[in-house]
């Protein structure tokens, strides 16, 4: 049940309560979320190429998931691997051979 304030008839303020599909939908998802680890409740942190980080929020199925997708996993480590020495020296060496 939910209660909000609605302009009624000559601009009073009444308080109006009623039931919707979505009221039903929070409440089942207040009962899902009560109890569980909130270190697991994340914001994607990824940069994506125009700069801006993704920004999404995800549950983390494991406890060591930094990325909200594979997809951006992937990025993300390809990335952290590529700010290596061994990373760079790849990085080097493939232009290198474009010249």
């Amino acid at each position: 049940m939910t209660t909000h304030l609605e302009i009624g008839a000559k601009r009073r303020l009444n308080f109006v309560s009623n039931r919707t599909t979505f009221t039903d939908f929070f409440e089942n998802f207040e009962g899902v979320l009560n109890n569980l680890d909130a270190s697991r409740l994340r914001i994607c942190q990824v940069v994506l190429r125009d700069g801006a980080a993704c920004g999404r929020f995800y549950w983390a199925k494991r406890s060591d998931q930094r990325a909200c997708s594979n997809k951006h996993g992937r990025l993300l480590r390809a990335k952290e691997w590529l700010n290596t020495k061994k990373g760079q020296r790849y990085y080097k060496g493939r232009l290198k051979g474009k010249e």
